[in-house]
C-alpha cells in the first residue's frame, strides 16, 4: 500500500461534519448521535487481559479510521499494527545486533489518553475541534485507547509521535531501534554504553507523557546471549529462531494430530515457525502435509 504524507489526508483540515461523515461512510445524522451507539464488551483474554471489544458498528468505524490512518507515511523502526510488517520483520530490524536493550513500556493502551488522541486529529491533522472530539470519542472508551479495538495500534503512536521520536533522538548513530506496540528494543553492533542510563533517560520521556517503563521486563544482553524480541530469538550467530515454547507446542501437536482441532493448531505454529526459520522441522511438515493431503 502506497503510503502518503499527512496533509494527503482525507482528514487533515476536516472542519465540517458533513465531510467527515463522508470520510467515515455515514450519514450526518448518525455521525451526530454517534455517542449513544458506542458500547463495549469486556472479557479477559487467554493471556489474562482485559479486552473491550467495540460492538460491530463502532468498529467497523474503528477499521475505516485505521485504513486511512494507516496510509500517512510512518517511520521504518515502527513495527506494531501496519500491512507487512509483524513481529517477525520486527526482530529482522536487529538480526545483525550483538547488544539489546529490550524495554517495556507499561500498561500502555491503559495510559493512552484521551486527550492525546483529541490533540493529534486537532493539531497534527489540523482538524476542527468538534470533528476532533468525535474521533477521539470514536477511538477511546472511558477516556483512553483499549486493547479490542483496530485503530488503537496506529493511533496510539501517531497521539504520542512526539514521545517516540524524542526515544529516537536520543540513540546514537550505531545502534537501532524499533517500536512494536508497547515493545522498545534497541540493538548495536557495538557494547552499548552505559544502559542503565540510557533505559532512565528514555523512562523521563515517558514519564513526561504520562507513561513509564516496567523495569522488571526491560532487560540488557550481552553479545553472547540469546535474546527474545517480540516472540522471536536471535542467536549470538545472528540467526532468527523459533523460541523453545513455542518449538515444544509442535512437537506436543504431532501427538495429537488425530484431533482435526490440533491439526489445525499445528499446521498454523508450522507455517509460522516457517517464517522464522525456512527449514524447521522437515519431518513433522511432511507428515502434516501428507495427511492434509489425504
Amino acid at each position: 500500500m502506497k503510503e502518503y504524507s499527512i496533509n494527503q489526508s482525507p482528514f487533515y483540515k476536516c472542519h465540517n461534519k458533513k465531510k467527515l461523515a463522508k470520510i467515515l461512510g455515514v450519514s450526518i445524522s448518525e455521525l451526530r448521535n454517534i455517542g449513544k451507539k458506542i458500547y463495549y464488551r469486556e472479557f479477559i483474554n487467554k493471556k489474562g487481559r482485559i479486552v473491550y471489544e467495540p460492538n460491530s458498528y463502532i468498529k467497523k468505524i474503528q477499521s475505516k479510521i485505521n485504513d486511512l490512518i494507516g496510509r500517512i507515511e510512518k517511520p521504518y523502526w515502527l513495527q506494531g499494527g501496519i500491512k507487512k510488517r509483524s513481529n517477525i520483520t520486527n526482530s529482522m530490524l536487529h538480526k545483525k545486533s550483538y547488544y539489546f536493550l529490550i524495554l517495556d513500556i507499561k500498561k500502555f493502551f491503559e495510559n493512552c489518553q484521551r486527550y492525546y488522541v483529541y490533540l493529534f486529529f486537532k493539531n497534527k491533522m489540523k482538524m476542527s475541534s468538534d470533528c476532533s472530539n468525535i474521533l477521539a470519542d470514536i477511538c477511546t472508551y472511558n477516556g483512553k485507547l483499549v486493547t479490542g479495538s483496530p485503530s488503537s495500534v496506529l493511533i496510539s503512536f501517531f497521539s504520542y509521535e512526539d514521545m517516540f521520536i524524542n526515544i529516537f533522538s536520543l540513540l546514537d548513530t550505531n545502534q537501532v531501534l524499533s517500536v512494536y506496540v508497547d515493545d522498545i528494543t534497541i540493538s548495536s553492533t557495538l557494547p552499548i554504553v552505559d544502559p542503565h542510563h540510557l533505559k532512565h533517560e528514555i523512562n523521563s520521556v515517558l514519564k513526561k507523557y504520562g507513561h513509564s517503563l516496567n523495569l522488571e521486563k526491560s532487560k540488557y544482553y550481552g553479545k553472547l546471549e540469546f535474546k527474545k524480541i517480540t516472540g522471536v530469538v536471535v542467536s549470538p550467530k545472528n540467526e532468527l529462531k523459533v523460541p523453545n515454547d513455542h518449538r515444544k507446542k509442535i512437537v506436543d501437536g504431532i501427538n495429537k494430530i488425530d484431533n482435526i482441532g490440533e491439526r489445525s493448531k499445528l499446521s498454523g505454529r508450522l507455517s509460522y515457525s516457517s517464517q522464522i526459520e525456512p527449514n524447521i522441522f522437515p519431518t513433522i511438515k511432511a507428515i502434516n502435509k501428507k495427511i492434509h493431503d489425504d
